[in-house]
């Protein structure tokens, strides 16, 4: 809760997501952080750009051009289910990618 650190139980999936990337140079990402709803519009938007912005810190370190992220804090605007239990706030509380194709 109001943390933007990585748990280091995703680092495979985001190290899988790099090889994606890196083998796949014609897609951009985008990655979109979220909250859930403690706390006010303010904060939870702070701390939903934090997190994508540390996933996106860790794909750049793994060798994909920054220029290919966007990171997009989302706040508590789209949680996956609602915000009535404990249990349910924590699985708000995540970031999601988006692969894009790039049109040439």
């Amino acid at each position: 809760f109001g943390k933007s650190l990585i748990d280091p139980s995703y680092i495979p999936k985001l190290k899988e997501l790099i090889g994606f990337l890196t083998t796949y140079q014609q897609y951009n990402l985008i990655i979109y952080g979220h909250t859930c709803d403690i706390g006010t519009d303010q904060i939870n938007d702070l701390v939903s750009q934090q997190r994508a912005d540390a996933a996106k810190r860790y794909i750049i370190a793994g060798g994909v051009d920054p220029a290919r992220i966007t990171a997009k804090g989302m706040g508590e605007k789209l949680p996956l289910v609602p915000n009535v239990s404990p249990a349910n706030r924590m699985k708000n509380r995540r970031i999601e990618f988006e692969k894009v194709e790039i049109k040439k």
